[in-house]
């Protein structure tokens, strides 16, 4: 288990966790425990919250909260705790929000990597450095999301980014090209649901003069402006038949045609693609080419919804407030001696919100803090948050995600037998995402499953020999190589990375 700072009233230190272990008692207070984002350690250390701890107790059956002195107030998932308050191991899955002295507000949750994941280092300075490669967050999910990027960035192969909406797909599409070879070439952003039907060969290939009414030049596409470059297409399921057959046609040929040209013109181009939608039940329906789906599934992204990686929420908040802030061209004031940066009622509902617009929802609000702040007027009544209405579901939302917007329980990882869990590994491909959405359960708990099935490891477990050995029986074929060791084929470059080997 880890505790996660959402909010402090010390603005800069959202993002700062403390391992606290998978079993055991453990004290919060303001003196412990030490929380570190990449600096020194240090606890909460705010006047306002009692020295007297608050007892966490991490047990087989499940988590259990004890305030034996009452003196620091303490509510837990938004209800009051009095004198001890009892939870399932599942409700950590989501994070158990903490909320102290109306000071402070912490995520439980469980956590699988070291003491310190990623982010920027401590401080009140959250901008990415290179080896966040432009993403926020400490998440294990974001971590995830890296460790694919790695993975990936070096290929030349397409890729497909799968995420609900406000996710944050032009980031990372941004950040694959960044971390690869084509770093210094065009990166070119296009969204394609913004094409019209008629001009959008036009637009992607180009056209020679003369090829219809109004083409009075050559005009070069966004295909042949990318050159050895990166060509982003966003809303990929938004593009039509036609124009996916000729996208089809591009991908496998690396070659275009501009309208009204007579020849083919060879382009260097990685395409990145990027959707919300169910491409899947597309195909199903007939409304896009299950040979563009097989074509763009080669490198495959799935990005977490903000639901999904809760504990970046305060540390994104700060950032984009200093982003939205700095882009208005307004000051923000510093806070008053002991008083938080924002207040506490704020912070809170932020907290419990669900964010169903995501990152792009949490940045709106941001620039509306941001404005407020200036004029040192945040209350709670002048921010305007999204509804939290329920929407179509895209496969991107794990079942246990879908299961709790319908009010039906997801699974508890218990509930998954080893057999199961093989079995939806191995239909996934060894894709972690789709494997978790299969069992109903979070990706979390998918981990943890893995943990502890008595055939399964980690990539970082594999030695090189037995790499070598199941590259040589696959004939240097990662994929089979992948399948043959029980990991997923992103594991199995990045194991090959860690130990110097090549994937090509």
């Amino acid at each position: 288990m880890a505790l996660t700072i959402l909010f402090h009233a010390e603005r800069g230190r959202a993002g700062e966790r403390a391992v606290l272990g998978s079993a055991g008692s453990f004290e919060l207070s303001r003196l412990s425990p030490e929380f570190s984002r990449g600096g020194p350690a240090r606890p909460l250390a705010d006047a306002f919250i009692s020295r007297s701890p608050v007892r966490i107790h991490v047990e087989g059956a499940g988590i259990r909260f004890e305030q034996p002195a009452r003196v620091t107030p303490l509510v837990v998932d938004g209800q009051a705790v009095e004198r001890d308050r009892w939870f399932d191991q599942s409700d950590a899955e989501a994070g158990i929000v903490v909320e102290l002295a109306e000071r402070t507000i912490l995520l439980l949750h469980w956590a699988f990597g070291p003491s310190v994941v990623g982010g920027a280092g401590a401080g009140p300075d959250a901008s990415p450095g290179p080896e966040d490669l432009g993403l926020i967050g400490v998440s294990e999910a974001i971590e995830a999301i890296r460790r694919d990027i790695r993975s990936y960035a070096l290929l030349r192969a397409p890729a497909l980014l799968r995420g609900s909406t406000g996710s944050g797909k032009e980031l990372v599409a941004r950040a694959l090209h960044d971390a690869g070879p084509r770093a210094g070439a065009p990166f070119i952003a296009v969204n394609v649901s913004a094409l019209s039907q008629g001009v959008a060969a036009s637009e992607l290939f180009g056209h020679k003069k003369g090829a219809f009414t109004g083409a009075d030049a050559d005009r070069l596409g966004y295909f042949q402006q990318a050159e050895g470059g990166t060509l982003f297409l966003d809303e990929i399921g938004e593009a039509s038949l036609d124009l996916q057959a000729l996208l089809l046609r591009a991908l496998e040929t690396s070659t275009i045609q501009p309208v009204g040209g007579g020849r083919e013109i060879p382009v260097d181009v990685r395409v990145v693609a990027a959707t919300d939608a169910d491409l899947a039940a597309k195909v199903a329906e007939g409304s896009f080419r299950p040979a563009l789906l097989h074509r763009l599934q080669g490198s495959e992204l799935w990005l977490p919804s903000l639901g999904e990686r809760r504990e970046d929420l305060g540390l994104l908040l700060e950032h984009l407030v200093d982003l939205e802030a700095a882009a208005l061209g307004v000051a923000i004031p510093p806070a008053a001696p002991d008083d938080p940066w924002i207040p506490f009622d704020v912070a809170a509902r932020l907290v419990r919100h669900r964010w169903p617009g995501n990152v792009r929802e949490l940045r709106n609000v941001a620039r509306q803090l941001a404005v407020l702040l200036s004029q040192g007027d945040v209350r709670l009544e002048r921010l305007r948050l999204a509804p939290e209405v329920t929407t179509p579901k895209t496969p991107v939302l794990a079942r246990a995600e879908r299961a709790s917007r319908a009010k039906e329980p997801p699974r508890k990882p218990g509930e998954v037998s080893d057999e199961e869990l093989l079995s939806a590994l191995e239909r996934a491909d060894w894709r972690l995402e789709r494997a978790a959405a299969a069992l109903g359960i979070s990706r979390t708990s998918l981990y943890r499953r893995i943990e502890s099935h008595p055939q399964l490891r980690k990539s970082k477990d594999l030695s090189a020999a037995e790499i070598n050995a199941a590259l040589a029986a696959a004939d240097g074929d990662v994929d089979r190589a992948a399948r043959a060791l029980k990991i997923s084929k992103a594991g199995l470059r990045l194991r090959l990375k860690d130990l110097g080997g090549q994937d090509e």
